[in-house]
């Protein structure tokens, strides 16, 4: 790995920081597949990130089909009569016969057209004269309601590409091509790591001077959501030979490495030194608020992802540096985040010499959707990023002014 230039873009005095999208581009360039393929069962596969391209082996649909139900025939016999004979009844999954001149057919959604048919009037638009004619008394254009052979798919067509991870609609996709089993990539490992003296598990009893490790559960959340597996690391103490050892043990069981806490320039921050002893420490310290000490390395040749100790500041992270990363390991092929340009439903003078991340609420205000601050913004307030829709991102050194348009990342598009 390269180590990467820094520019002083964070406030007098301090340790200069690399910009976000320097950051981002450094974790692209270093990030490589890290999986092998595996065969899973289309039913299992969900949430799996495919491991080759799908070429269609057949037309989707195989035939022309009525789109609804109705009767089907020739445009050009309307001219002639509009009251028809029935002359034969297709539903879906039957053969047709050859339609007869001058007469129509009963048919039903999914059905096969007729040979000699072209055009479908909807049966809401027919009115029965006796048990075998009907009179046609709706508008209608030739080609109305068929669904061309092949109008979804041909044979030869590239149905999906390798790296896209599976939804219900690729599911379903893929079984309309008689697939029942696919190549995929098996899931990444991911060792994740807590670090503090002051940190308990959920379910003990809570004492002075203790914090619940809500970061442990966050990111075992996030990842797990990425269809990847967690392997719990639990949490050490501030002290240097366990940090040490327990990164050791990571590293030879886990694809990635990615710890809380311990990154940042305390006394009691060992997870940074211990990183550099035993592999290599490529990058420290991004602009961004809340996150600042983001680390980046690796650990006996196994990539290391460090996130800070602050709850909120954590969740960023992991947002937008982590998760980008960890797509590429697994396989996945690289979605940029999608910007939208929402107007502040506030105002704030105060500016930063970092890049903000600011949780946000969208609301109506006056016909318009504005974002507005759900509660306190400090980066160990984890219950408002929970109340938000996503993030309000404030360039640096900016003001805030109510009404004005600002870039607007919702958390959904972390989250696919």
């Amino acid at each position: 790995m390269v180590m990467s230039k820094k520019c002083g873009c964070d406030t007098a005095g301090s340790t200069s920081l690399m910009p976000l999208s320097e950051a981002v581009q450094q974790l692209l360039f270093e990030a490589r597949c890290l999986v092998e393929a595996e065969v899973c069962p289309l039913h299992k596969a969900s949430g799996r990130v495919l491991a080759q391209d799908y070429i269609a082996r057949y037309a989707v649909p195989p035939t022309d089909n009525s789109a609804m139900d109705g009767y089907a025939l020739s445009f050009d016999d309307l001219t002639v009569s509009r009251a028809m004979r029935v002359s034969q009844r297709i539903q879906a999954g039957s053969l047709a016969q050859p339609l007869e001149k001058g007469t129509c057919c009963r048919i039903f959604t999914g059905a096969p057209i007729p040979f000699g048919a072209d055009t479908v009037i909807m049966q809401e638009h027919v009115e029965p004269l006796n048990d075998d004619v009907v009179y046609l008394i709706g508008s209608m254009a030739k080609g109305d309601h068929i669904r061309l052979a092949g109008e979804d798919l041909k044979p030869g067509d590239k149905i999906l590409s390798k790296g896209v991870r599976l939804g219900p609609a690729e599911c379903g996709v893929l079984a309309s091509q008689g697939i029942d089993k696919v190549s995929v990539f098996r899931p990444l490992k991911v060792a994740v790591l807590a670090t503090g003296d002051e940190l308990i598990q959920p379910g003990q009893p809570w004492s002075q001077g203790k914090l619940f490790n809500s970061n442990r559960y966050t990111l075992m959340a996030g990842i797990e959501s990425l269809g990847m597996q967690v392997i719990d690391m639990g949490v050490v103490k501030d002290e240097a030979l366990a940090t040490q050892a327990i990164l050791q043990k990571a590293s030879e069981i886990a694809d990635v490495i990615i710890t809380t806490g311990g990154v940042s320039v305390g006394e009691a921050d060992f997870v940074r030194d211990c990183v550099a002893q035993s592999g290599h420490l490529t990058l420290w310290g991004v602009a961004i608020k809340p996150g600042k000490p983001f680390a980046f390395g690796d650990v006996h040749g196994v990539p290391f992802l460090g996130l800070p100790g602050n709850p909120v500041a954590s969740l960023v992270t992991f947002d937008v540096l982590a998760l980008p990363y960890l797509r590429q390991c697994q396989g996945m092929k690289y979605k940029p985040l999608t910007e939208y340009k929402i107007r502040a439903g506030f105002s704030r003078s105060k500016t930063l010499a970092r890049q903000e991340f600011l949780r946000v609420s969208l609301v109506n205000r006056d016909d318009q959707t504005v974002a507005i601050l759900p509660g306190s913004q400090g980066s160990g307030v984890l219950s408002t990023a929970s109340e938000a829709d996503g993030y309000l991102v404030i360039p640096p050194l900016t003001p805030i002014q109510k009404g004005d348009v600002y870039a607007y990342l919702p958390y959904s598009g972390f989250r696919w």
